[in-house]
């Protein structure tokens, strides 16, 4: 009898060793997991999120301002057809319909706005040129925490390449994106960076109902080149 009890006990006790010595090894595996997707998702010099991270939270959060636009619009109109079709005094129903319709896709696009933002260091080749890319790497370190330091909660900030940057900027207008751009660009002005006074210029612009993440960004990018033709340090909208 206590032969038996014993191996029960020692079968039990190696069962709860199983366990917690696999449930510790699927922890390890989850937190393993994780930090190679943090890492796939990080520019490796700047610690910022890298283009690939930018180009799928983009596309995300379009999707999600169509969907909005698209549901709030067929409910606008489909309200609208109810009202003009008890309404019979209105001659023109179709043209009214039209034109409110086209007003409540442009209300649904300021309502859920989002605008991004392209930042380029000015003169940065330079940099290169007269310290070294050492140097160069280190000034776009200190930029990135710049930067970062002057983000809002919901805003995402992307390394998009070389001495570019990309702020993408949910819930905000392009009057709003404008404002938060110029204070950006006085605070980087107002900072040395490496013992240097360093300069950004920014191109804006705002998602628009025909837009895709692609034309945004190449709308953001002319806005950019605009900038540095006025002569840089300064912020263009697109």
């Amino acid at each position: 009898m206590f032969n038996v009890i014993e191996v029960c006990i020692a079968q039990i006790l190696l069962f709860r060793f199983y366990e917690k010595t696999r449930f510790s090894a699927y922890q390890k595996l989850t937190l393993r997991n994780l930090e190679i997707q943090k890492m796939a998702e990080l520019d490796k010099l700047t610690g910022l999120y890298n283009r690939e991270k930018l180009d799928n939270v983009l596309d995300k959060l379009l999707a999600m301002s169509a969907l909005k636009s698209n549901t709030k619009s067929t409910h606008s109109a489909t309200n609208i057809s109810k009202s003009s079709s008890l309404d019979s005094s209105v001659i023109h129903s179709n043209q009214t319909d039209n034109m409110t319709i086209n007003d409540t896709e442009k209300s649904v696009t300021s309502e859920y706005p989002i605008s991004i933002a392209i930042i380029d260091i000015d003169h940065f080749k330079r940099i290169n040129d007269n310290h070294g890319h050492l140097i160069g790497d280190k000034v776009l370190c200190e930029l990135a925490n710049l930067l970062q330091g002057q983000m809002r909660n919901d805003d995402l900030l992307a390394r998009w390449g070389g001495e570019e940057f990309v702020m993408v900027l949910p819930n905000t207008t392009l009057a709003d994106a404008t404002e938060l751009s110029e204070r950006l660009r006085l605070h980087i002005a107002q900072h040395n960076i490496q013992d240097m006074a360093l300069t950004i210029s920014l191109g804006i612009a705002q998602y628009g109902q025909d837009d895709s993440a692609y034309s945004l960004l190449d709308r953001a990018d002319k806005a950019l080149y605009q900038a540095k033709f006025r002569g840089r340090n300064c912020v263009a909208v697109a």
